[in-house]
């Protein structure tokens, strides 16, 4: 192929990655990753590299990155502007990396493929590290070859630099570096036993010795998380990427989800693309052998990795983003192979000495592209990924509604398996307008109250007796909300020991309060000296509940929201949500999160609202176990 009809198309190709991933940037709300990013990524640097070090498997450079983005603005379109910019020049990377493991046309083909993937797409349009971890993946991909190719000093460099890049954007880069470890490891020995020295080999080790120089300061976090007994991650797919029971090890089952998810769905695409992969490994060995075996290694080492050990944590299939351009790569050399195929034939067959590839690549652009609408149009129309529910909702749309129907008292209960998420979400989107109608700072003044139910399944709402369920028509596509309303009676106790604590090192806790099931509560209390890490305060309320004879049961339907900001730094903080059904007493304590930087914490004026009778029972003495 000609090198400039090869530019001209690889740049059509690169504004079709660019036109997919800028369209409706930052139309969707956050999804809650996201909010995580956000709250991170506007803190200072020494806060940012504190707080991921908290989870090793995770790291800082993307925060970095997007904490001089958000001098934009925080925005959705700011956050996810950096993942978008990464996922299109991921797009000119794969090219050069098809070009340096085959040809020209597997370059052209495999860029095509990646500028069309749903998948990428998606984490191409969410502010988090996947997208520049495909990028630094390409690139060390793309140097690694490069450099045993030509040994050029400027290559070498370029692969500890994207390596390295790589490393501080995902711990799981450690499966590319792993691969190309096995892969010098392999060839040294070849060369060893068939008497061929190779120095190349050699600088590969050295600049190896340099990519773990520059990672050290990620390395003793990650070695004293490795003694973890959840230091070890599954492969959970699926959309949501949320998992209902863990999972040890990697199952069949999971690895066709993952190639589904990869591509662009099940049925005729999944076909598609695995039978392509089949003919790109085995008809390119003979004469692209080197590459065919390196790409194999780089995907199949995370799987058997988690095979052997049998890991314990849970992580959706997006962990493993950076085997998308691997996997594409090995099917543009299947296309390749199938027009050396029908070269052949037609020279066998018809007698034609000329053969132009675009007899078969022609046809193979266009049944991708077929194939790929489906889940291009559930990504931009649903949020969904080709399996599975919706992934985003219009929690402004949520806002909106609330603001024109709730009432002064009302409280939000998140609902539904992924209730934790929902609560998420609310606190970022509510309006402070919104918070203040919703919490009420006087429980005891309200005669009557509402429960907005948000997520899960309506034919399950919970309401306290009396009151009585009200149709309402928010219209938001995926997320059920309903409401009930009825009259409250609320009791409140005081705990004025509390304001003896001036610093929370440790658990505050009180001792046990009666209760009655099925009822409203609402915490309310003061504090000074609170930090914000993302959708969590510290220190924050939370409370134990008791059924008889003292076995402790949980609360799923929880509400915690930072209310109010008040003078000399106190910050005024509720927290609402109904009793068990089987709850007798409960216990409100009082912590603070382990990532906490702050100097001091003070804590004052506790109170708890309850919707029963005084007859109920009297708040038992406080308590304060260190």
């Amino acid at each position: 192929m000609k090198k400039w009809r090869c530019d001209f198309l690889l740049i059509g190709i690169i504004i079709l990655g660019g036109a997919l991933r800028f369209y409706g940037l930052g139309d969707q709300c956050y999804f809650h990753d996201e909010i995580f990013e956000l709250h991170v990524a506007k803190r200072s640097i020494p806060y940012i590299i504190n707080a991921i070090s908290a989870a090793p498997v995770h790291s800082p450079l993307n925060q970095i990155i997007n904490h001089y983005f958000l001098l934009l603005g925080h925005t959705e379109f700011v956050l996810r502007l950096s993942a978008a910019i990464w996922g299109v020049l991921g797009v000119w990377i794969i090219y050069l990396a098809g070009k340096q493991f085959f040809n020209r046309r597997a370059g052209l083909f495999s860029a095509f493929l990646l500028a069309i993937s749903s998948f990428h797409i998606r984490y191409s349009q969410e502010g988090r590290m996947y997208a520049l971890l495909v990028l630094a993946a390409l690139l060390s991909q793309y140097f690694f070859w490069r450099a045993l190719e030509d040994d050029k000093r400027r290559s070498w460099i370029g692969y500890i630099m994207a390596t390295t890049l790589a490393l501080y954007t995902h711990l799981f880069a450690v499966f590319i570096l792993g691969a190309e470890v096995i892969f010098v490891g392999l060839r040294q020995m070849v060369n060893h036993y068939s008497h061929k020295g190779n120095r190349r080999q050699w600088f590969f080790w050295g600049s190896l010795l340099i990519v773990g120089v520059l990672f050290l300061p990620r390395i003793i976090p990650v070695v004293q998380n490795s003694f973890s007994k959840d230091s070890f991650v599954a492969i959970n797919v699926g959309a949501p990427p949320i998992a209902r029971e863990i999972v040890r090890g990697v199952k069949l089952t999971d690895l066709t989800t993952i190639l589904i998810l990869f591509g662009a769905g099940s049925g005729f695409a999944f076909y598609l693309y695995f039978s392509l992969l089949v003919v790109g490994v085995e008809g390119s060995l003979k004469r692209y052998g080197s590459a065919v075996v390196y790409l194999m290694l780089t995907a199949l080492l995370p799987f058997l990795t988690f095979f052997i050990v049998k890991p314990s944590r849970i992580f959706g299939a997006r962990y493993l983003i950076f085997l998308v351009p691997v996997y594409y790569l090995l099917i543009a050399a299947g296309v390749e192979r199938l027009s050396q195929v029908v070269m052949t034939l037609s020279r066998r067959l018809l007698k034609r000495k000329k053969f132009h590839p675009a007899v078969v690549y022609l046809p193979a652009l266009l049944v991708f592209s077929l194939v790929a609408l489906r889940p291009l149009t559930l990504y931009y129309r649903d949020w969904s990924y080709p399996i599975g529910s919706r992934l985003k909702y219009d929690w402004r749309k949520l806002v909106s509604y609330l603001e024109t129907h709730a009432h002064p008292g009302d409280i939000i209960i998140p609902a539904g398996g992924i209730w934790y998420y929902h609560l998420v979400y609310l606190r970022q989107y509510l309006t402070p307008g919104l918070q203040e109608m919703l919490v009420g700072k006087d429980p005891t003044d309200l005669a009557e109250a509402g429960i907005w139910w948000v997520g899960g399944n309506p034919a399950k709402r919970h309401y306290p007796p009396g009151f009585q369920p009200v149709e309402v028509e928010p219209d938001i596509p995926g997320l059920a909300v309903s409401y009930g309303r009825g009259p409250v009676r609320f009791v409140e106790e005081n705990f004025p020991e509390l304001c003896k604590l001036p610093d929370l090192d440790a658990l505050g806790i009180t001792g046990k309060i009666s209760v009655q099931p099925d009822r409203i509560f609402w915490i309310s209390v003061r504090f000074r000296g609170v930090e914000r890490h993302y959708e969590r305060y510290s220190p924050y309320p939370g409370i134990y509940f008791y059924a008889p004879p003292g076995e402790k049961v949980t609360n799923s339907y929880l509400g915690v929201r930072l209310v109010t900001d008040e003078e000399d730094g106190w910050k005024h903080v509720v927290m609402n949500g109904i009793t068990p059904s089987n709850a007798a007493t409960a216990q409100i304590i009082i912590r603070k999160d382990k990532l906490h930087i702050g100097d001091k914490v003070e804590v004052k004026d506790l109170e708890f609202y309850g919707d029963w009778s005084k007859s109920s029972g009297e708040a038992a003495a406080f308590s304060y176990e260190p």
